[in-house]
């Protein structure tokens, strides 16, 4: 029998309820919206490199993207 596992970093939910999983060995993030069909996906329009959180709260992103939907 073959089994698949994923190691995560962060689990995270987005303002819209998303779950977001971060993985150890890929540079990007995971929506799966299996669990609500009514989900419209959103995001950036290509790759975040990194994310940080501010001393004010405020999340800064990173990378190679020019939008975010």
């Amino acid at each position: 029998m073959k089994k698949n596992f994923l190691k995560f970093l962060t689990l995270s939910v987005t303002a819209i309820g998303a779950l977001l999983f971060f993985q150890t060995f890929a540079n990007q993030a995971l929506m799966d919206p299996s669990f609500d069909t009514s989900i419209v996906p959103v995001g950036f329009n290509n790759t975040v490199q990194t994310v940080a959180k501010q001393s004010d709260g405020k999340i800064i992103f990173g990378g190679d993207f020019t939008t975010y939907k």
